[in-house]
């Protein structure tokens, strides 16, 4: 495994967990990435394996990174699932899915109605 690195124009840069092929969760999350943050990339590189892997999925980066990618979308969209979708290339019961698993929630402002 190794990492895609996006560079963003704000000096800020992003490392998503790359699998070339062997995992699909991860392949996506890199492909979302580009699609959310493509614009505002000044570089793109992969850079070689860091750390240690488990062999327990839920300990790997690519969970965290789509995490990180799902309010990202969202937060882009203003909560509206669907846009977010949409943005980021998957179908809306995907989506709802991912929020589903991540355990995510629109933050409540003023004047809305009480989360359930």
């Amino acid at each position: 495994m190794a990492y895609l690195v996006l560079g963003l124009d704000d000096g800020e840069h992003i490392e998503i967990p790359y699998s070339f092929g062997e995992n699909p969760d991860g392949d996506l999350s890199a492909q979302i990435a580009l699609k959310l943050f493509g614009d505002r990339a000044v570089y793109c590189r992969i850079e070689p394996e860091k750390g240690i892997i488990t062999d327990d999925p839920m300990d790997l980066d690519f969970y965290a990174m789509e995490r990180r990618l799902v309010l990202a979308a969202l937060e882009r969209c203003r909560w509206r699932q669907q846009d977010a979708a949409a943005l980021m290339g998957i179908s809306p019961r995907r989506i709802h899915y991912m929020i589903d698993r991540h355990k995510i929630n629109p933050p409540i402002k003023a004047g809305w109605r009480k989360a359930r």
